[in-house]
């Protein structure tokens, strides 16, 4: 790459551990040769880096430090999942890190929780707001804010991992520290905002919000949004550009800042680009080469196999298990339930107290951190989508708490499109459950949504019943009131059933030994809207590249759910059409490429206001899905009315 005359800075925001580079990552070691390339450039993050893939949860985000120090950055936000590991944990990465840490409106003993640390191997102190830094002579302001969404209330309604911890507002902080970097000499100002455009946040703790907020001439130039794991290039408010690069290192934002006019351009640096034009610092990937190395024992053994895809954390862009019910998700409470339904089995003599109580399990979407797809699964897969190391623990509730539980888990839903079906609105508390179904409705106000939770033997629970017991199985995220689940806390205890992530590991390996493999559908309609959206078949579609390129004029064939087998010639759009699909979520695999997919009630693949999702051929044309129960020779194959054009 040519030297540029421009100020490059180059961001990343939401990696959750993404830094050793595989298909769909960057990895630091392309990131390292970015910045090399790009002389004199910043690279910063917009926080959530230590959490959410196995390296990152077996290290604590130590490992994770490591590979960012290495690949070069200059300073991060704190997200909300710096604090997972516990506050000692956040600081001693902190200190293990070559570059500043930073959360201007997150307060300990009156100062910024970061306050006070070294950095740098001990030859820098932190101030845990703001850090100063100079490019092609220009000085250049950094600060980081962090959403004050991470707590939930006071005392003991905080995740204990916050305990202790005051946020405040990013507006007022924001101002601060601008005037404050301002008198410092800073000619231009960004802010590492691990705030997000989720519709489910508040506005004010929105990183649109605060530029709205600050109004024209604030001073601040750039935020580099993170924690929605949206995608947008740039956005300009009040004068102020905003830049957002999904997650997981799909992609590196890159903004060019004019070093006389100041005037910043935003765009992205895809992966498939970066790896045909760098070259990997190899001595960077010899780094990634030897932590994942040394973890090799514990996440390469197989544990469990898996016929069709099991769907969570992002995809295509979407936070699908915080929108709506997810095979992954429904999977993961059955495998919570299954735990307490044998821990009391064995208690269960004569006239034992839990002989008639339903067992339901209820999990929070944004605890599914990734996907598992068809084929073996490691035990590093199964870290990899459930990373937090939290306990499972059994409570008795009663159907009024249960109903409590369940509103706070769909009240940062904004509504659902009466066309499509597709639901407005996201947040991490979006409940997965077993045991029960329900059916609510997006339409109505917050704490009246919750039409009827009915349990897996037909009987209707009332929601005013506080007194018939039911045992409950949460994590212990729900324990200390998480994700506003505030009411799950000083419930009577009955036991716990060791870390999560270990018995859905097991469950899996449970499932395969008794069947062979496990084979879900995409949806089993657990939960139900009924609000103005009447279910309805849709049309959806799927981008197919070939090389980084439209799959113009391909002939594909593929499986829908692993039932429905279809074929098409595509035009020079490359896009396959699937034409009226069944109300819900579908898994389609096409010609060897990774499975996709599409779901009206997240807009993942609608036609209409929805998400194109993609898939690159890897292997030559012809089904690949070897278990479609309707695959026929070439000769009898015909297409599907799931038509295409």
């Amino acid at each position: 790459m040519k030297p540029e005359k421009n100020l490059i800075i180059l961001t990343t925001n939401d990696l959750h551990g993404a830094l050793v580079s595989s298909p769909g990552v960057v990895g630091a070691d392309y990131t390292a040769a970015l910045k090399r390339d790009y002389r004199d450039a910043l690279l910063l993050d917009a926080g959530d880096a230590i959490q959410g893939s196995a390296l990152a949860a077996l290290s604590k985000g130590r490992d994770v430090i490591a590979l960012m120090n290495a690949a070069g950055y200059d300073a991060m936000a704190a997200g909300n999942h710096e604090f997972d590991y516990g506050l000692d944990t956040l600081l001693s990465n902190a200190r293990r890190a070559d570059f500043p840490i930073l959360s201007a409106n997150s307060f300990r003993d009156g100062k910024p929780v970061l306050a006070g640390e070294a950095y740098n191997g001990g030859h820098k102190i932190n101030n845990g707001a703001y850090t100063l830094l100079k490019r092609q002579g220009i000085t250049v302001g950094i600060f980081g804010i962090t959403t004050p969404e991470i707590a939930n209330g006071a005392g003991e309604a905080e995740p204990k991992e916050v305990r202790g911890i005051h946020f405040i507002s990013p507006l007022t902080s924001s101002r601060e520290i601008i005037r404050k970097l301002k008198e410092l000499g800073a000619e231009i100002i960004i802010c590492l905002a691990h705030l997000g455009i989720d519709p489910g946040s508040a506005p004010e703790n929105q990183s649109v919000g605060l530029a709205e907020a600050l109004g024209e001439n604030s001073g601040l130039d750039i935020i580099i949004d993170g924690h929605s794991h949206s995608v947008f290039a740039e956005k300009r408010i009040n004068g102020i550009l905003l830049q957002q690069s999904g997650s997981g290192a799909q992609r590196i934002g890159k903004i060019m800042i004019n070093p006389v006019t100041h005037r910043a351009r935003g765009s992205f640096l895809e992966e498939e680009t970066i790896k045909k034009t760098c070259k990997p610092d190899k001595r960077v990937t010899v780094l990634a080469d030897w932590l994942v190395k040394g973890h090799a024992a514990k996440l390469a053994p197989v544990v469990a196999r898996i016929q069709t895809a099991l769907w969570g954390g992002t995809v295509n862009g979407i936070n699908e298990a915080r929108v709506a019910e997810t095979n992954l998700g429904d999977a993961i409470a059955d495998a919570m339930a299954d735990a307490a339904k044998e821990r009391f089995k064995s208690q269960m003599t004569g006239a034992c107290i839990f002989e008639d109580m339903p067992v339901i399990a209820l999990h929070n979407g944004g605890g599914i951190r990734a996907s598992l797809h068809r084929g073996q699964i490691t035990a590093g897969d199964c870290l990899d989508v459930l990373p937090f190391g939290n306990r499972l623990y059994f409570r008795e509730a009663t159907p009024r708490i249960l109903y409590q539980a369940l509103e706070n888990g769909v009240s940062r839903v904004r509504g659902q499109d009466p066309e499509t079906g597709r639901i407005i609105g996201a947040g991490g508390g979006f409940p997965q459950i077993s045991g029960v179904t329900m059916v609510y409705s997006p339409d109505r106000p917050v704490g009246e949504r919750v039409m009827s939770v009915t349990l897996d033997s037909g009987q209707l629970l009332d929601p005013e019943d506080d007194k018939t017991p039911v045992i409950l199985v949460i994590d212990e995220a729900k324990i200390d009131g998480g994700d506003g689940y505030t009411m799950l806390m000083n419930l009577p205890e009955l036991g716990d059933g060791g870390i999560l992530e270990t018995v859905f590991r097991d469950w899996l390996s449970k499932i395969t030994a008794e069947k062979g493999a496990v084979d879900r559908p995409p949806s089993i309609s657990r939960i139900q809207t009924a609000g103005a959206y009447q279910p309805k078949p849709y049309d959806a579609c799927v981008r197919i590249t070939h090389g980084n390129q439209p799959a113009s004029g391909k002939r594909i064939a593929g499986c829908i759910d692993g039932e429905t087998h279809f074929q098409a010639i595509l035009g020079k759009d490359g896009i396959l059409h699937l034409r009226g699909m069944a109300d819900g979520p579908h898994t389609i695999s096409i010609d060897g490429g990774d499975e996709v997919l599409v779901n009206n009630y997240s807009g993942a693949g609608l036609v209409k206001g929805g998400i194109t999702v993609s898939v690159s051929l890897k292997k030559k044309s012809g089904c690949q899905e070897k278990n479609c129960r309707t695959r026929r020779r070439t000769t009898r194959k015909k297409e599907s009315t799931l038509t295409q054009r």
